[in-house]
């Protein structure tokens, strides 16, 4: 799970989405990203950071790689077992037991918790397939698709799911994870909401003015700053009774499913939004749209939680 943190969430939530430039000082609640803001200009966007040190920039993009690298595993008890252990859309190409074996991942996770493998097989093989459970999802349901399901024997040993199966050409298996809206508690006790391995945060708007240029044209040093006039002082409130304790755990919020998001370029708009009505500092209730932090700038992730009884009128708009 911690890889998931930080490759969606944090690796992203330093990046433009562009990925021209990155933050070398961030944080989950970021309200500037200003080269005078301190830290040593280490707050500002930068496609160098020159200015305090040229490392990051490159190991930045490196993080990725790693992540691709380490998805499939075989899996050490047995020569004629694989894991899945990352999730993403890619292919892979092995031999177990003597027999060539594709297997395309066909996903749009970690904006979807839908995952389809389609199989190649040089000749029909048996093998094991050990599905990670990520430490997030409520469960999981795996259906054959080509076949019955009686030809698909399935087990749940610790946090894998065990798939075990003669493997022909054709063979195509859909795995979907349960995933629920909840509440993460932070070292300060505010609170913010996830959704499969992605945090969902307010997004501020803010504006940008160049603190450098480089002889590349499109690469600058940026630095943000919040729009005059931007509210971010928001609580989530849990009242009660009358409450269901879904509810409660979602902290009344919602998945909104945004069509008009590129799907190739899910962090400049994202496909997913949490949607809810959280406290104002002035005690009314406001409809509020959260994103993935990683297609934030500047943004407010962790919300005091404020607690109530009575009947939720809260919870019913």
């Amino acid at each position: 799970g911690e890889i998931e943190k930080i490759a969606f969430n944090a690796m992203q939530s330093a990046r433009l989405s562009n990925g021209k430039a990155i933050s070398y000082q961030t944080s989950d609640n970021r309200y500037s990203a200003a080269i005078d803001g301190g830290l040593k200009k280490r707050l500002n966007y930068s496609p160098t950071q020159g200015d305090v040190a040229r490392c990051c920039p490159p190991t930045h993009t490196r993080f990725i790689t790693y992540y691709i690298s380490n998805m499939w595993m075989q899996q050490n008890s047995s020569k004629d077992a694989i894991t899945a252990l990352l999730y993403g859309p890619c292919t892979l190409k092995t031999e177990i037991d003597g027999t060539k074996v594709e297997i395309n991942e066909i996903t749009d996770y970690p904006f979807s918790e839908a995952i389809t493998f389609d199989f190649n097989v040089e000749n029909p093989v048996e093998f094991d397939i050990f599905l990670r459970i990520p430490e997030w999802a409520k469960g999981i349901n795996v259906k054959l698709i080509n076949g019955k399901d009686e030809d698909l024997s399935q087990e749940q040993q610790d946090n894998y799911c065990r798939i075990s199966k003669k493997w022909k050409t054709g063979d195509r298996i859909t795995v979907n994870f349960e995933t629920v809206i909840k509440p993460v508690k932070s070292v300060s006790g505010d609170v913010a909401l996830q959704r499969g391995p992605l945090l969902y945060a307010l997004p501020i708007p803010s504006r940008s003015y160049v603190n450098k240029t480089y002889d590349i044209e499109g690469f600058a040093d940026l630095s943000f700053v919040p729009e005059e006039g931007t509210e971010c002082g928001f609580n989530f409130v849990q009242k009660s009774p009358n409450v269901s304790p879904a509810q409660i755990e979602s902290c009344g919020f919602v998945l909104f499913r945004n069509n008009e998001a590129d799907p190739k370029y899910p962090w400049d708009k994202s496909p997913l939004e949490l949607v809810g009505m959280m406290e104002s500092e002035k005690g009314t209730n406001q409809t509020v749209r959260l994103v993935p932090l990683g297609s934030t700038i500047l943004r407010r992730l962790t919300f005091p939680m404020k607690i109530e009884k009575g009947p939720s009128e809260f919870y019913n708009k």
